[in-house]
């Protein structure tokens, strides 16, 4: 049996511990999938992270040799952040070393999301980083952190460094790679997300324009960002079902 038909047969540390757990697969598997629809998935490579309900130590991730688009809520895989796991446990090495240590270190981040589209990954290696020059770049004023460049995350001091370099912020851009995303839920991590790619596009299509760029005070950025917050605690937060439902009428399978 290949390694992407053991990763598709669901293990006893695959299968749920509680209905919380049942639910917050269902969702996870779902971001995934989406993750793949919008155009945002890189093969096998990248991942989302969910810690596990009522577990502190541990979280799910999708299995390494497959695809966004056949990840299920059975088959994702439920590993302990404590460990040092790599492909022999059925997870990427540096998906493990990427995810894991926030998740340690931040018991405000239930979920992390690493991404490497081609806007994030230009604004990655862009000079001045994100700007404020959009309503969805407003967002993230003052959430995001920088980090230089040094190879794939593999060493216990890489995973040290992505949690210091982060700090107390939402997003890690990582210079001349991609970013990382944080968030409180699925839900949560979702939104910002897709926020955050759409700011990466528009940043880019302005400046490719060139006709220079009306940047956001920094005052009306503060107001702004907690604006939007206020309205994710609130309408915001029908946007996630309402994703939910549209996966649903494409393929469901992600429920398996």
């Amino acid at each position: 049996m290949s390694l992407a038909e053991q990763s598709l047969t669901p293990s006893g540390p695959g299968q749920p511990a509680s209905a919380d757990e049942a639910a917050a697969r269902v969702e996870l598997a779902g971001f995934y999938r989406l993750v793949e629809h919008l155009g945002w998935g890189d093969g096998i490579y990248n991942h989302i992270a969910l810690r596990a309900p009522g577990e502190p130590h541990r979280f799910l991730i999708k299995a390494h040799a497959i695809t966004y688009e056949e990840v299920t809520a059975s088959n994702l895989v439920k590993v302990d952040a404590r460990e040092d796991l790599d492909e022999r446990a059925g997870v990427n090495k540096v998906g493990f070393t990427t995810h894991a240590p926030i998740l340690r270190a931040r018991q405000d981040v239930n979920c992390t999301i690493h991404l490497h589209t081609i806007p994030i990954m230009a604004i990655a290696a862009h000079p001045m980083g994100l700007r404020m020059v959009h309503q969805n770049s407003v967002f993230f004023f003052e959430k995001v952190a920088y980090q230089d460049y040094e190879g794939l995350a593999e060493r216990v001091e890489d995973q040290q460094r992505l949690v210091d370099d982060l700090g107390a912020n939402r997003v890690l851009i990582m210079r001349n790679h991609g970013a990382v995303i944080t968030g409180v839920s699925v839900e949560q991590t979702f939104a910002m997300t897709l926020r955050f790619v759409q700011a990466c596009q528009i940043q880019l299509a302005i400046e490719a324009a060139g006709q220079g760029v009306v940047e956001i005070a920094p005052d009306v950025c503060r107001l702004v960002a907690r604006q939007l917050d206020q309205h994710d605690r609130g309408r915001g937060g029908a946007d996630w079902p309402a994703w939910l439902r549209r996966l649903d009428r494409i393929d469901p399978s992600y429920k398996n």
